[in-house]
């Protein structure tokens, strides 16, 4: 039993006396998180497309496109606008998708998500209004080519296009 007991002695001995110093900081975390908006991911694309279109068939109808989204994101309690202004060639309420082979225009329209007022970029006037919450919200954009513009002849065939700016004020 002695020679086990010196065994271990040595061995506590040896445990005990090797110990590291220790010296404590701080690392200080900290954010700022301001008030804000912003395109979901960061990018402000969106994509409205009426389809094929074809004069003959659509004559005496409307041609409705299905609505696209804007998805937005703002800081818990921002209040916001959101705004569409009139495209590269706006006349009046209306927007004009041009073509780069003709001299024919499209007159549309682009509605709100309710489906009966106009997009505009007049804060309280024409835009849509919201409070942030953190979390991302899509607002529709619904578009609408009216029929009366087939009854001064045919459009001219070709790619139609127009680009509309996408605000949001906060």
């Amino acid at each position: 039993m002695l020679k086990i007991s010196l065994c271990l002695t040595p061995l506590l001995l040896f445990a005990t006396q090797s110990h590291s110093q220790i010296v404590n900081g701080n690392l200080e975390i900290k954010a700022t998180v301001v008030s804000g908006c912003d395109f979901e991911s960061g990018g402000g694309d969106a994509l409205l497309d009426f389809g094929l279109l074809t004069h003959f068939e659509e004559a005496h109808r409307a041609v409705t496109a299905p609505g696209s989204g804007i998805r937005l994101i703002c800081t818990s309690g921002q209040e916001y606008s959101v705004g569409l202004d009139g495209g590269l060639d706006p006349y009046l309420i209306q927007r004009r998708m041009t073509s780069a082979s003709s001299t024919s225009k499209i007159f549309y329209y682009l509605y709100q998500p309710d489906g009966t007022s106009y997009w505009g970029n007049d804060r309280g006037s024409n835009t849509v209004d919201g409070v942030g919450t953190g979390e991302a919200v899509e607002y529709a954009v619904n578009g609408f080519i009216a029929p009366y513009q087939w009854q001064d002849g045919p459009i001219a065939s070709g790619n139609y296009s127009d680009t509309v700016t996408i605000s949001i004020y906060f």
